[in-house]
């Protein structure tokens, strides 16, 4: 048998090495672009509309009624509630509303309202609110103020980026994917008009979704938290805080109840720092009992927003619950001006499923329920506070 000679093994040697300084040299290929399917500016956006198969969520911008400014509001709409009054909450709802009322507090929060929860809370408050959500508040809308996450959370769609775009599809592949008998879609409503997205299935093995815009055919995949943020939206979104000022800005609060009145002022150190409350007409004086109910009110949380009267926008804080009498007062001030209220009210909740408390604030704009237990540990204080001289 003959032998092969060296050249045949140089010629593959020299075709192997010229692959390889072929494969090392090339331009390393990009991935995929994202493709930027709505376009909006946040300052654009005016609403969202998300319709799922349980609920429609429904998120627009409404004017403050006491400083003039805009901020979002959600309505939720579902199935009304099963649940009979004085019903125990589902652990889904304890859960839920644990989870509202453990959340962090925002950036600044701790400043703008206390440091958080404080004693009162408790399992009374999240039961509370359980409640509300799962039986006594079985109403088919629920209504409230969002907070400045929500805002955070809305920049996913300013502009909405796609993960890819799949073109359009036959009508196979379209019931595959979720798409042809769907009822779940998406509205985004812009200055320029409104965009309606027909929600399909997740992914195979992601969270991600199949969506189509009506009106071209065309199918994406998005980020699945891009929606998932929104069907939840009361445990993530909603506003918790009853002023918008924060905690330090007061300089004067005038109280009322019960036919008496106190005006507090703010002490400041030598070094610029806060140094308590004293009586207005004792400024010098600084009171521990007022430095603790002050601290005591700015530990108050939303438990929740009482649903508008027929359903429609904020109310504002015009009147009271059933035209029941105010329990309490407070008018906060700094050095030139008025700059928040909180108005109490006590009302007669059925059972001990909810809080019979319900207030209205400069950063409400509509009556919410307040913890009882907290409640009433401010109440009791108040009068120390109305009576000390």
């Amino acid at each position: 048998m003959k032998r092969l000679g060296p050249l045949p093994y140089l010629v593959v040697l020299l075709l192997s090495l010229g692959a390889a300084y072929l494969t090392w040299t090339r331009a390393p290929q990009k991935a995929q672009e994202r493709v930027p399917v709505a376009t909006f500016e946040k300052k654009d956006l005016l609403g969202l509309e998300l319709q799922s198969k349980n609920r429609t969520v429904s998120l627009s911008r409404q004017k403050s009624g006491y400083s003039g400014d805009s901020f979002w509001w959600v309505k939720m709409e579902g199935p009304a509630s099963a649940a009979k009054s004085g019903e125990q909450p589902s652990a889904a709802a304890l859960s839920e509303a644990a989870s509202a009322l453990s959340a962090e507090p925002r950036p600044g929060e701790g400043e703008a309202d206390g440091d958080g929860l404080e004693e009162g809370v408790g399992a009374e408050g999240i039961a509370g609110t359980a409640h509300a959500a799962a039986g006594a508040a079985g109403a088919k809308i629920d209504f409230f103020r969002a907070d400045a996450r929500l805002e955070e959370a809305l920049g996913r769609f300013c502009p909405w980026v796609a993960l890819r775009a799949l073109g359009s599809l036959g009508e196979d592949k379209r019931k595959e994917l979720g798409l042809a008998d769907t009822t779940e879609r998406l509205v985004l409503k812009g200055r320029s008009g409104e965009r309606t997205f027909r929600i399909g299935v997740n992914s195979y093995g992601h969270p991600d979704r199949y969506v189509e815009e009506e009106g071209t055919g065309v199918v994406y995949l998005f980020p699945g938290q891009d929606l998932r943020e929104l069907e939840y939206p009361k445990t993530r979104f909603m506003e918790r805080a009853l002023n918008g000022f924060k905690k330090d800005q007061p300089v004067r609060i005038h109280i009322r109840a019960g036919g008496k009145e106190k005006e507090l002022a703010a002490r400041t150190a030598e070094n610029g720092k806060a140094a308590g409350w004293a009586d207005s007409r004792k400024p010098g004086k600084t009171n521990e009992i007022y430095q603790n109910w002050i601290q005591k009110y700015f530990g108050l949380r939303v438990l929740d927003y009482l649903p508008p009267r027929g359903g429609g926008e904020p109310e504002g804080c015009s009147s009271g619950p059933d035209a029941s009498d105010p329990a309490l007062r407070m008018t906060f001030f700094d050095e030139r001006r008025e700059i928040g209220f909180f108005v109490l009210y006590k009302t007669s909740a059925s059972g001990n499923a909810e809080s019979p408390y319900v207030a209205c604030a400069d950063h409400t704009d509509s009556l919410v329920r307040l913890p009882k237990s907290q409640v009433e540990s401010l109440l009791q204080d108040l009068e120390d506070v109305l009576s000390e001289s």
